[in-house]
Protein backbone atom coordinates (compact mmCIF):
# COMPACT_ATOMS: atom_id res chain seq x y z
CA UNK A 1 0.00 0.00 0.00
CA UNK A 2 1.44 3.44 -0.80
CA UNK A 3 1.92 5.81 2.13
CA UNK A 4 -0.78 8.01 0.94
CA UNK A 5 -3.35 5.27 0.97
CA UNK A 6 -1.95 3.99 4.40
CA UNK A 7 -2.77 7.53 5.69
CA UNK A 8 -6.54 8.13 4.39
CA UNK A 9 -7.50 4.72 5.86
CA UNK A 10 -5.45 5.51 8.76
CA UNK A 11 -7.88 8.81 9.15
CA UNK A 12 -11.04 6.78 8.46
CA UNK A 13 -10.40 4.94 11.58
CA UNK A 14 -9.99 7.80 13.38
CA UNK A 15 -13.71 9.12 12.00
CA UNK A 16 -15.15 6.06 12.60
CA UNK A 17 -14.03 6.19 16.20
CA UNK A 18 -15.25 9.45 16.94
CA UNK A 19 -18.74 10.11 18.37
CA UNK A 20 -21.04 12.79 17.16
CA UNK A 21 -19.89 14.57 20.37
CA UNK A 22 -16.45 14.13 19.40
CA UNK A 23 -17.06 15.68 16.34
CA UNK A 24 -18.75 18.99 17.35
CA UNK A 25 -16.30 19.74 19.61
CA UNK A 26 -13.70 19.31 16.85
CA UNK A 27 -15.91 21.62 14.16
CA UNK A 28 -16.10 23.81 17.07
CA UNK A 29 -13.10 24.30 18.16
CA UNK A 30 -12.02 24.78 13.88
CA UNK A 31 -14.71 27.77 13.78
CA UNK A 32 -13.34 29.33 16.80
CA UNK A 33 -9.62 28.93 16.44
CA UNK A 34 -10.80 31.74 12.52
CA UNK A 35 -12.94 33.21 14.38
CA UNK A 36 -10.18 34.20 17.41
CA UNK A 37 -8.34 36.21 14.13
CA UNK A 38 -11.37 38.18 14.16
CA UNK A 39 -13.42 39.74 10.47
CA UNK A 40 -10.98 38.12 8.32
CA UNK A 41 -10.36 34.93 9.93
CA UNK A 42 -14.01 34.50 9.87
CA UNK A 43 -13.73 35.31 5.91
CA UNK A 44 -11.05 32.55 5.56
CA UNK A 45 -13.60 30.26 6.95
CA UNK A 46 -16.28 31.00 4.66
CA UNK A 47 -13.55 30.82 1.81
CA UNK A 48 -12.30 27.00 2.90
CA UNK A 49 -15.97 26.17 2.72
CA UNK A 50 -17.25 27.82 -0.52
CA UNK A 51 -13.76 26.36 -1.77
CA UNK A 52 -13.24 23.14 -0.47
CA UNK A 53 -9.72 23.63 0.92
CA UNK A 54 -9.08 22.00 4.29
CA UNK A 55 -12.83 21.75 4.85
CA UNK A 56 -15.10 20.23 2.73
CA UNK A 57 -17.09 21.93 0.10
CA UNK A 58 -20.19 23.60 1.33
CA UNK A 59 -22.10 26.46 0.33
CA UNK A 60 -24.23 26.62 2.72
CA UNK A 61 -21.99 26.69 5.31
CA UNK A 62 -19.83 28.91 3.35
CA UNK A 63 -22.78 31.54 2.92
CA UNK A 64 -23.48 31.27 6.87
CA UNK A 65 -20.08 32.39 7.48
CA UNK A 66 -19.81 34.97 4.62
CA UNK A 67 -22.85 36.81 7.00
CA UNK A 68 -20.83 36.15 10.03
CA UNK A 69 -17.93 37.96 8.70
CA UNK A 70 -20.37 40.45 6.77
CA UNK A 71 -21.69 41.37 10.11
CA UNK A 72 -18.30 41.48 11.71
CA UNK A 73 -17.61 44.18 9.01
CA UNK A 74 -15.12 42.43 6.48
CA UNK A 75 -16.09 44.60 3.25
CA UNK A 76 -14.66 41.15 1.37
CA UNK A 77 -16.95 38.73 2.80
CA UNK A 78 -19.90 41.22 1.74
CA UNK A 79 -18.91 40.75 -1.75
CA UNK A 80 -18.17 37.27 -1.54
CA UNK A 81 -21.90 37.19 0.18
CA UNK A 82 -23.40 38.85 -2.22
CA UNK A 83 -21.98 36.52 -5.46
CA UNK A 84 -23.44 33.66 -3.46
CA UNK A 85 -26.66 34.56 -3.15
CA UNK A 86 -27.86 33.36 -6.44
CA UNK A 87 -26.39 29.98 -5.97
CA UNK A 88 -28.85 29.03 -3.19
CA UNK A 89 -32.19 28.34 -2.50
CA UNK A 90 -34.23 30.19 -0.58
CA UNK A 91 -34.82 28.06 2.33
CA UNK A 92 -30.64 27.99 2.60
CA UNK A 93 -30.07 31.58 2.53
CA UNK A 94 -32.79 31.53 5.45
CA UNK A 95 -31.08 28.29 7.39
CA UNK A 96 -27.46 29.64 6.68
CA UNK A 97 -29.20 33.53 8.23
CA UNK A 98 -30.72 31.37 11.34
CA UNK A 99 -27.48 30.06 11.69
CA UNK A 100 -25.31 32.65 11.16
CA UNK A 101 -27.39 34.63 13.83
CA UNK A 102 -27.06 32.05 16.17
CA UNK A 103 -23.09 31.50 16.29
CA UNK A 104 -22.91 35.49 16.89
CA UNK A 105 -25.20 35.44 20.01
CA UNK A 106 -23.86 31.78 20.99
CA UNK A 107 -20.40 33.87 20.78
CA UNK A 108 -21.64 37.31 22.08
CA UNK A 109 -20.72 38.83 18.86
Amino acid sequence: ATVKGQAVAEAQKLRDALTQADLLTAHTAVEDSYAARGPDGVLQLAQAYRDGKGLPANKVEAFRFFVVASFMGSEDAVTARDAMVTTLQPAQIASAQRAAAEWLRARKI
